[in-house]
């Protein structure tokens, strides 16, 4: 069964409104864009109120609390040298996953959101194909650090 949402509710990628949202399921893809949603319950008394995130944006704001808490350590030396490659090596890989997989979602579609401006058809594709590069590298990166292990 879907729940009902209000008719303001947009894609936080693409602005194309929603109108159905699968009860009990956290994540779901938009029609237009086909990035994936994460909704959140936000604390509210009298009714219960969501936000809808990019789930990669969420990815991105955990890799950046994990290298921070990666160069507080490194800086402290609270961790072994070793413990920090491999955490950095699994950070690099979970950035380009989350490029490799944005970008061909944005190829896929033709929408795409760089910041806070979009790009539609061959702008979005040219963006779409640029974030996959960054991928591919952070991917390479990641495996040539796995070989100095």
């Amino acid at each position: 069964m879907n729940a009902a949402l209000n008719s303001s509710v947009c894609c936080p990628s693409c602005a194309v409104r929603i109108t159905s949202w699968p009860q009990h399921q956290l994540v779901q893809c938009c029609e237009r864009c086909l990035r994936p949603m994460l909704m959140l319950r936000v604390r509210g008394k009298p009714f219960k109120l969501y936000r809808l995130i990019r789930l990669f944006a969420a990815v991105r704001m955990v890799l950046a609390l994990l290298a921070s808490v990666l160069l507080i350590a490194l800086v402290a030396r609270l961790l072994p040298l070793g413990w920090i490659v491999g955490a950095s090596v699994a950070a690099f890989v979970l950035q380009g996953v989350t490029d490799l997989a944005d970008g061909l979602l944005g190829l896929r579609s033709g929408h795409m959101r760089s910041g806070q401006r979009p790009y539609i058809g061959a702008a979005a594709r040219r963006q779409s194909s640029i974030k996959c590069a960054f991928g591919l590298l952070l991917i390479g990166l990641a495996l040539f650090g796995l070989l100095l292990m």
